[in-house]
């Protein structure tokens, strides 16, 4: 909080920090769940090249039977199990993801709602724009909801 901002209550001061909390929060999680999505993509890939090329090799006919035929054998079991496991986990994650951003966006919005002043420009009017701006820095948006 800047020091020009003496002028603020302390229930609003507190209200921005938990909204600067809740934002670093929210960017931790997607950042997180973005990594997985990589992890899962190339993991996914390499389990797809794993089975086709050995499919491929294998002494026989149809490329489908060998496919599941390898699915069978509890090596190959494993990669399957790995694989439902960590979408599992991707889709834990992007539910963590969706409640976080859920609740940094009530908050915003109730942030919005208790720094509402006039339209005259004044000290409190001066005092949010400041607000906003600093906020705005960080990126987060408190000047309109949507």
């Amino acid at each position: 909080m800047n020091e020009e901002n003496e002028n603020v209550s302390n229930d609003t001061k507190e209200i921005l920090k938990a909204l600067k909390k809740k934002k670093k929060e929210l960017d931790k999680w997607k950042k997180r769940n973005l990594y997985f999505a990589y992890f899962l993509s190339i993991a996914f890939l390499g389990i797809l090249y794993y089975f086709t090329n050995k499919a491929t090799v294998s002494l026989g006919i149809d490329i489908f039977y060998n496919l599941l035929n390898m699915f069978i054998e509890p090596q190959n079991l494993f990669l399957v199990l790995f694989l439902v496991s960590i979408t599992t986990l991707k889709t834990f994650l992007a539910k963590t993801v969706k409640e976080k951003k859920e609740k940094y966006e009530k908050l915003r919005a109730e942030t919005i709602d208790r720094l509402k002043v006039t339209w005259l420009k004044d000290e409190k009017s001066e005092i949010r724009d400041s607000l906003s701006e600093e906020m705005h820095q960080l990126g987060i948006n408190i000047r309109f909801k949507s």
